[in-house]
């Protein structure tokens, strides 16, 4: 009968610890590049997506919405050759529930004069 009522606990405590995560609106958004620029990002099924993305003009927006939970891992990464940006048209942010989690205004690393990358990743915050 003891042993019938330890497993209650236990399983009582178990169940009781199951953390239970929240959905989070997770947002990536590149802006300010004229030139065609490849992207390369994780989508709601954690794959790597890449892709070739040619804009109209350095105001055209590019962006990819998904719902994830918290532990998910974000990753945006660009590679461009525009070298005109202008800070407040060029920027490469990841939104969490429309608040600015991870962003860049210029780039990380540039590969001679002529090509430049930017990468932002991390984690969806508990």
């Amino acid at each position: 009968m003891k042993n019938i009522a330890l497993i209650s606990i236990l399983i009582l405590l178990l169940t009781s610890c199951t953390k239970e995560y929240e959905q989070r609106n997770v947002t990536y958004l590149i802006t300010g590049l004229a030139n065609e620029y490849k992207i390369a990002y994780l989508n709601e099924n954690e794959e790597t997506v890449t892709e070739t993305i040619t804009p109209a003009n350095e105001k055209e927006m590019w962006s990819y919405k998904w719902t994830g939970k918290q532990g998910d891992a974000v990753y945006l990464f660009t590679e461009f050759t525009d070298v005109g940006l202008i800070p407040t048209n060029f920027k490469v942010r990841i939104l969490i529930d429309g608040k600015v989690y991870r962003d860049a205004y210029g780039y990380d690393q540039s590969i001679g004069d002529t090509l430049f990358r930017v990468k932002r990743a991390g984690v969806i915050p508990y």
